[in-house]
């Protein structure tokens, strides 16, 4: 068995070794996991630049469930927060917040609240 980690946006079907044997399961981008090399998934993946090749143990995300996406927002006053296509709108709101210049936050927060979830993660989220 190999680490991976996943590069795409999102891979499904995926061959994981967990503690009870080897299951299929979705992952998102961040995610680590043990495959077997030999496995036709596997090789398509890396050979489609899906997922890569690591060097360490699995982190989270590898545990033959749906992975839960590996970035979540930062809470208040720990750093940049983060999104994903699970965040909520309080979340994508408070990300643009962040990625706004201290002048302009309040006008940036009016701008966003006004906004649906839709127009924030069109706005925030790399598209497929």
């Amino acid at each position: 068995m190999k680490n991976y980690q996943v590069t795409a946006a999102c891979v499904v079907h995926i061959p994981m070794a967990t503690a009870t044997g080897i299951t299929l399961g979705t992952l998102y981008r961040g995610a680590v996991f043990a495959g077997d090399p030999d496995s036709d998934k596997i090789k398509h993946l890396l050979d489609s630049g899906m997922i890569e090749e690591v060097g360490k143990a699995p982190t989270g995300g590898g545990s033959g469930q749906d992975a839960e996406p590996p970035q979540t927002p930062a809470a208040a006053g720990t750093g940049s927060p983060t999104v994903n296509a699970r965040s909520t709108k309080a979340e994508l709101v408070e990300y643009g917040i962040a990625q706004a210049p201290e002048a302009e936050r309040n006008r940036v927060r009016a701008e966003l609240e006004n906004q649906t979830v839709k127009e924030l993660q069109a706005r925030f989220l790399q598209q497929p």
